[in-house]
This record gives C-alpha cells, structure tokens and sequence, in this order.
C-alpha cells in the first residue's frame, strides 16, 4: 500500500484561515476559482443498473438524504454505489455467519478436521473496510459530517476593526 498525504484542503478554507503554506494569496485565489469551475451537475444521480437490487434500495435511501444539500453529484455515482454494495456484502455476510456459526469445520490433507474462523469473517471485514472509508467521504459519520461542515464554512465574519476573519463551526 502506497502511503498519502493529506487531503487537499479546498482553497477558500486556506482564504479564510490564511495560508499557512508556502502558497500566496493569489494562488489560493487561482486554486479556489479552478475549484468553483468544477461544478459538477447532479441531474443524473440513479443507482447504475450494475448494483444489486437490495443495494440500489440503499442508495436510493441515501440519496433521498442527500436531497437538498448539494453535495451530492452525478460523477458520485459509482462511488455512493459502491458503498451500497459493500453495504449490502456486510449484510449478507452477517447473516450466513449468524446461520453457520463463528467457525466451520475443515479437514485437511492428512484427513484430521480443525474447526477454523468462518472464510466470509474475512470477506466481512473487506467489506467493513471499504463502508467506513466510503462514510467517510461522504458524511455518513457524525464525526465526517463535523468535517465537512467545518470545511463548508464559506462565511467570513468581520471584526470591528474591519478586518476579515474565517469564522468557525
């Protein structure tokens, strides 16, 4: 696994705390205008017709909660759908565990049986995986919805000398 960085702060968080990076102010401005001009359309946002039926029922309910807020966007299709589907494995998986027990028997190539940890534990924990860093970018989680509100902040206060200050959530 490749290590990474942090993620990008977008540039009109940097504005309004002032830039603690070697970044000027007339980059930030640059950035924050690049980043407006990427306005995504949301007019397309359907479950892909690849998903599962029980997981399109997911991603139609998380889409009926991102009505309104315009975070959600067409080119998050795939990625809120992979969430569904991930969501829908761990369901599965959970039930068949929950059917079969914790282990399972096994016998090996000298014909002795061991009793071993159920296979979709495994499967189970990918899938638990790839929800919680998809929550996580989405603000499926109280502590990624304070995230995003934090860095959705877009008012900036004015003290009573005049000068600008990012306010905080």
């Amino acid at each position: 696994m490749i290590p990474m960085g942090r993620k990008a702060k977008p540039a009109h968080l940097h504005l309004l705390e002032g830039s603690k990076s070697h970044r000027s102010n007339d980059e930030l401005e640059k950035r924050k205008q690049a980043e407006e001009d990427m306005n995504f359309k949301d007019d397309a946002v359907r479950a892909p017709t690849w998903l599962r039926k029980e997981a399109k029922k997911h991603f139609n309910k998380l889409v009926k909660e991102f009505k309104g807020s315009g975070l959600l966007k067409n080119v998050d299709v795939n990625a809120l759908a992979l969430y569904a589907d991930a969501l829908l494995d761990y369901i599965e998986c959970t039930r068949t565990v929950e059917e079969e027990g914790f282990t399972i028997e096994q016998t090996n190539k000298a014909g002795a049986t061991n009793s071993i940890p159920h296979p979709l534990l495994t499967k189970k924990k990918q899938a638990f995986d790839q929800m919680s860093k998809l929550m996580g970018e989405f603000g499926l989680t109280p502590a990624a919805r304070a995230s995003l509100a934090r860095n959705m902040i877009n008012e900036v206060k004015e003290d009573d000398e005049g000068n600008k200050f990012g306010g905080r959530v």
